[in-house]
């Protein structure tokens, strides 16, 4: 397999699930920052890539994702979806820390190459714990990216 591409869509692109009260959500030129207290939500990262390329229908070979955890917030699923269909997702996760400036083992996964044929996009399962010593907690998606490779 050959790696083709790599694609990238910036933070702040993130967009939460439901929406409702004790909500913080802020996008920025370099994220979108959630801050709650509490709660289990999705957020879901939009990807626009190549379907085909030089005729070939791409694989999805590597997922990445450029976040930091502040306070007591876990990342426990990590699902990809093209269009309707789930084609790989990691879930019984506990992922915690500033994983937002390099690539490292806490924020990109091999992925046994899958066809993409549709728009593809990351949801993940966050779980806002309690407010801690006046710290709400939070999670910031600074980008995600994806490598596709052809057979």
């Amino acid at each position: 397999m050959v790696l083709k591409h790599a694609m990238w869509v910036h933070g702040n692109a993130a967009k939460i699930q439901d929406s409702g009260p004790w909500m913080n959500i802020i996008p920025n030129g370099w994220g979108t920052h959630f801050k709650m207290a509490n709660q289990f939500h999705w957020i879901h990262i939009p990807f626009t890539l190549p379907i085909i390329i030089d005729g070939i229908r791409p694989q999805l070979s590597k997922a990445l994702i450029l976040y930091k955890t502040i306070g007591d917030t876990k990342i426990t699923n990590i699902h990809i979806w093209d269009g309707a269909k789930r084609i790989w997702a990691m879930d019984d996760l506990s992922l915690q820390g500033n994983h937002s400036t390099a690539i490292d083992p806490s924020n990109n996964w091999s992925v046994t190459p899958v066809t993409v044929y549709y728009g593809m996009g990351y949801s993940l399962g966050v779980q806002f714990g309690a407010t801690k010593d006046n710290t709400v907690p939070e999670l910031v998606i600074y980008g995600a990216g994806a490598d596709l490779t052809t057979p």
